[in-house]
């Protein structure tokens, strides 16, 4: 039968034992410490948020492209667009946009979420991917 010497165990133990009691000893007495330090010349004076109203300046007028609904997106003379036979995966992207009902604004809206969804035919699987954050 092996016998193993324990001494090294026991020093290392106690080793350790002795280095926790010192940090938490150590931090109880600076947080004491620190808890009744008076700085000379400041005073604590409480906090009251106030409200500035911003002032107002002129519209920034941004070239913002207006689209008409009867012209098509692609012109004519691109190639032409492919069709979807089903049996190739398809990757959507789905943009949430922050439009703000009861607000005027003449910037387009931003987008707030942000999902990439993808559908495989041959595993019959759908993933979605959420993407969190303002954009904008």
């Amino acid at each position: 039968m092996k016998t193993t010497n324990r001494m090294p165990f026991l020093w290392m133990g106690t080793f350790i034992l002795a280095l926790g009691l010192m940090a938490i000893v150590t931090f109880s007495g600076m947080r004491e410490l620190v808890a009744t330090w008076d700085l000379p010349g400041f005073q604590m004076t409480p906090f009251s948020p106030e409200y500035i109203a911003p002032t107002p300046t002129e519209p920034v007028n941004l070239p913002y492209p207006v689209y008409n609904p009867t012209q098509p997106l692609q012109p004519f003379n691109n190639p032409p667009t492919l069709f979807w036979d089903g049996d190739r995966r398809v990757t959507i992207l789905l943009l949430g946009l922050d439009a703000r009902e009861g607000e005027e604004s003449v910037a387009p809206p931003r987008t707030d979420t942000i999902m990439l969804m993808t559908f495989d035919p041959e595993t019959n699987a759908v993933k979605l991917l959420s993407l969190r954050g303002i954009c904008g």
